[in-house]
């Protein structure tokens, strides 16, 4: 497909838990059908057993809207 544009949408994604909730939402989101490339990952700790994460997520797609929208 010469001459198509690829199109490249981040979004950076923060919630509060503990590693069990990180792991879960963690499988949850390598479950869904869309592929994701993980940019960055940053954990701070507010107070054990509570944790702040960042996680900063891209995708590639040929269209301008991100996933369809």
């Amino acid at each position: 497909m010469a001459g198509q544009k690829v199109f490249r949408h981040t979004v950076r994604l923060q919630f509060e838990g503990n590693y069990l909730d990180a792991v879960a939402f963690f499988r949850d989101l390598e479950a869904l059908p869309r592929r994701f490339f993980w940019e960055g990952l940053t954990i701070e700790l507010l107070e054990y057993p509570v944790s702040r994460i960042t996680l900063t997520l891209t995708t590639m797609n040929l269209t301008e809207g991100w996933i369809g929208v």
